[in-house]
């Protein structure tokens, strides 16, 4: 069985609540060792009264001492802003997951099997993310296969275009995850960077981005990096 490291793994946690007071204007991301090592928790408005509030950590950052859940329940219950906004409230669903933030698989394809989605690690390694990809690839696996089907079209076309679609973005993602593991572990480099990245490219980095002047240099860098083997797919 395939195993990933656990560097390669975050947990999740998240309750829909009701009977609170969310900014109704913001999604609002908090960070910080004692919030979510390795991580982030997160606000989002769901409605005039409801918010969904839920974090994700690495466990190689948090050790093994504290779960997922008492985590959130702390940040629910301490965190200065939180407290405010979640005040009184009702959970009304709990959901939880584990997260591939390792990049993409190396294989794709195995005989008549196609990997897409979670189940082939396209997930944005900096913040979770992986709608976005699991639709690209659900889409990209169904033409491919009627390929296959209808005119005999190898299936490793898919992998062909899977990487060509999303390969640089998320090898992109993954680079910054690396530069992340050194920083996140400690909240005064963690401070430096944000203050660093200011709001003029904090957008570019939570987004998966190269930020502003790296843009332009980040395809060349990802190359570099997947040919001497520290990024590969």
């Amino acid at each position: 069985m395939y195993r990933r490291p656990e560097r390669d793994l975050s947990t999740s946690v998240q309750y829909q609540m009701t009977g609170v007071a969310p900014d109704r204007d913001a999604v609002e991301m908090f960070f910080g060792t004692a919030v979510a090592p390795g991580g982030y928790a997160w606000l989002i408005p769901r409605g005039p009264d409801t918010v969904n509030v839920g974090l994700g950590i690495r466990r190689s950052v948090a050790g093994q001492g504290t779960t997922p859940r008492e985590f959130l329940d702390r940040f629910v219950a301490c965190h200065p802003v939180a407290r405010d906004r979640l005040s009184g409230g009702r959970i009304v669903s709990r959901v939880a997951a584990l997260i591939p933030v390792g990049g993409m698989h190396r294989r794709l394809v195995s005989g008549r099997v196609i990997l897409a989605g979670d189940s082939a690690g396209l997930v944005m390694p900096t913040n979770g993310g992986g709608v976005p990809p699991a639709l690209v690839s659900g889409i990209l696996a169904g033409r491919c296969a009627a390929l296959h089907v209808t005119r005999g079209t190898p299936l490793e076309e898919y992998s062909r275009r899977l990487r060509h679609e999303i390969g640089q973005e998320l090898h992109i993602s993954l680079l910054a995850r690396h530069v992340a593991d050194v920083v996140f572990p400690h909240d005064s480099l963690m401070e430096l960077a944000m203050a660093a990245a200011g709001t003029r490219y904090l957008q570019d980095v939570i987004m998966c981005r190269a930020p502003g002047p790296l843009d332009a240099v980040a395809p060349l860098v990802v190359a570099v990096l997947s040919r001497t083997g520290v990024l590969s797919y």
